[in-house]
């Protein structure tokens, strides 16, 4: 049993054969027949190790690193510099509200290479799933250009 699903499995070129034991027209499936166990168990490893290896890193510089609090090391600043006094007025977030929608624009749209690659699998259902997609990006895109957040 193979522990990576997208892995080349040997039985998936064979013929399936019917419930009376003839030999039936040849169909093959698309995607390795795999338990749901096998299917996250390389997702599950790698959780595991990341957080162990997190978790190792902060203990040993816990336990390995001085401390020593001083007056000066204590003290709020930001950038380096201390606050004179506090600010007057509000800062603009536009630069992060056009970070957040290219960040939220750029991930949907990775997700048309995985499509792209299954496009023949999925035949005209699944572009038709996509055309539906790509028109609530756009309802999306024309939604954010009317109330002006791309706007500098």
């Amino acid at each position: 049993m193979l522990l990576w699903n997208w892995l080349p499995d040997a039985d998936l070129a064979s013929p399936t054969r019917d419930d009376h034991g003839g030999s039936s027209a040849a169909r093959y499936s698309v995607y390795p027949r795999g338990s749901l166990l096998t299917d996250y168990v390389p997702i599950l490893i790698l959780s595991l190790l990341a957080g162990g290896f997190a978790a190792t890193n902060v203990i040993a510089t816990l336990i390995t690193g001085p401390y020593r609090p001083t007056r000066e090391k204590l003290s709020p600043y930001e950038s380096g510099m201390t606050e004179i006094q506090p600010p007057k007025q509000r800062f603009p977030v536009k630069f992060y509200v056009i970070a957040m929608l290219f960040l939220l624009f750029d991930i949907e749209g990775v997700s048309f290479y995985p499509w792209a690659i299954i496009l023949k699998a999925l035949r005209f259902p699944g572009f038709i799933e996509m055309l539906i997609f790509l028109a609530f990006l756009a309802v999306g895109y024309i939604f954010i250009w009317k109330k002006g957040a791309l706007d500098w």
